[in-house]
């Protein structure tokens, strides 16, 4: 009973600290409590404890272990036919693999997912599900039904009163529109969300929308206000410890400087996120980096430095079939080697997004 009392006290303790966005605590309060419960055979508590270190694990950037833990939540909770915890199970792993472009194989886990929440009648989940959805289908380059996804998520979660919902709706809106070339309605969703963040006190998702604000500056060509949202969203990143969000703000940040002609500042940002990509595994984040690096060594007259960089991006886009970044390294090769780029414009049309100019120095979502 003793034991018992103590893991629930580590429990609330954990979530009460991923909440606040304090993801390295939390998943130490976690450990602790996977150990205690694993001691005195509780697989209730074993089972949340397994879940939250996934949670914790993904939000940190440290996708392979997530998918361990959650994989080991998942095996729990068929021994222990917790259906409810499967399919969160299912969409954490869903998650980590899109965190690492493994998209497709994310898209069948939380399909799962959401057959499994449609069978049990939890709508709340189910719709955060399909807000998880619209995540993977925005990396595998269907921006129109990523915007689908999010909007019908997001209506529901308004509807319903759900705060949390909302802003991580608001959010995906923002990311997708800045890809699909509405400046404005990203900027409107980004400004929204930056709101909701204030109310429900979540620390993650005020960075994340400050970096969205910063990227709808950036597109206007107003680099002053997109620094100042830029070293806001990096400055709680870092205190939370998320270095990947933190190394797309990189990324976004080395792209004022590379169209201001600071190259050494630029490329002294791209290199400290390449570093996090690399060691997270998200391939796409690394092949934004290197066709950044690309434009700079074309700039710099380094030619050939610069069409092998771009043929890097090329080959792993289309290993990962990530069709957007495929289509972007492909347009800036055209752009290298002189050749017409007009026919690049249906094909990002198909994909729903949309070139923002053809010139360098680029400046391509």
């Amino acid at each position: 009973m003793v034991n018992q009392v103590a893991i629930k006290k580590l429990l609330n303790l954990a979530n009460r600290l991923k909440s606040d966005s304090r993801f390295h605590d939390s998943f130490n309060a976690y450990l602790e409590a996977k150990d205690l419960a694993q001691s005195c055979y509780d697989m209730q508590a074993l089972l949340l404890s397994l879940i939250g270190l996934g949670h914790t694990s993904r939000m940190i950037g440290n996708f392979k272990k997530a998918r361990e833990y959650y994989q080991s939540a998942l095996d729990l909770a068929d021994v222990e036919h917790d259906r409810q915890s499967k399919a969160d199970c299912l969409v954490g792993i869903a998650l980590s693999l899109k965190g690492c472009c493994l998209w497709k194989e994310a898209l069948k886990e939380v399909k799962r997912a959401r057959a499994i929440y449609r069978a049990v009648k939890d709508q709340k989940a189910m719709h955060y599900a399909l807000w998880a959805q619209g995540t993977i289908l925005r990396i595998a380059g269907d921006i129109r039904k990523s915007i689908k996804c999010f909007a019908s998520a997001g209506y529901f979660f308004k509807k319903n009163g759900f705060l949390l919902g909302q802003l991580y709706s608001y959010c995906g809106l923002g990311g997708s529109y800045r890809v699909a070339g509405e400046n404005d309605k990203s900027y409107y969703y980004y400004k929204l969300a930056y709101v909701k963040s204030r109310s429900a006190r979540d620390n993650f998702a005020r960075a994340y929308s400050f970096c969205g604000i910063g990227n709808a500056h950036r597109m206007n060509g107003n680099f002053k206000d997109a620094e100042v949202c830029f070293k806001k969203a990096l400055d709680i990143y870092n205190s939370i410890g998320d270095i990947v969000s933190s190394s797309y703000t990189l990324w976004s940040y080395a792209a004022i400087y590379k169209i201001k002609g600071d190259a050494q500042k630029a490329l002294e940002l791209l290199n400290k996120a390449k570093k996090n990509f690399q060691e997270t595994g998200d391939i796409r984040g690394f092949i934004y980096c290197e066709m950044a690096e690309a434009e700079l060594s074309y700039l710099d007259n380094d030619k050939d430095n610069a069409l092998e960089k771009i043929e890097f991006c090329i080959n792993k886009a289309s290993e990962f079939e990530l069709s957007l970044e495929r289509q972007h390294s492909l347009l800036i090769k055209d752009l290298f080697t002189k050749k017409d780029t007009s026919h690049h414009v249906d094909l990002y049309n198909k994909l729903g997004a949309k070139m923002v100019n053809l010139t360098l120095p680029l400046n391509i979502p």
